[in-house]
């Protein structure tokens, strides 16, 4: 398990987030609390959409790769429109 500074976590309307490390070499790891499908977008710093995805029903534990992300800053966003929970991950 990573320490605790690696991890970003929110509590959402239908449970708990969290995604680490933050800081990603060649994949992060997103945990949910939720029984639901849930859809995830990685966009850039500059709002370009890189990548969409759905993590299965009854998947509490989902292995992005980012192996394939240029060096910098990213938003993963899970969820959808009010329910929407934005993490921020940096690619070295």
């Amino acid at each position: 398990k990573p320490p605790e500074r690696d991890i970003k976590g929110y509590q959402g309307p239908h449970g708990v987030a969290k995604v680490f490390p933050t800081v990603a070499q060649s994949q992060i790891t997103l945990e949910t609390s939720t029984e639901a499908e849930e859809l995830y977008r990685i966009f850039s710093a500059t709002g370009q959409l890189i990548e969409t995805g759905r993590i299965p029903a009854g998947e509490y534990r989902t292995q992005i790769s980012t192996a394939h992300l240029g060096s910098g800053q990213y938003f993963l966003k899970l969820g959808q429109d009010s329910e929407l929970l934005t993490f921020i991950i940096l690619r070295n």
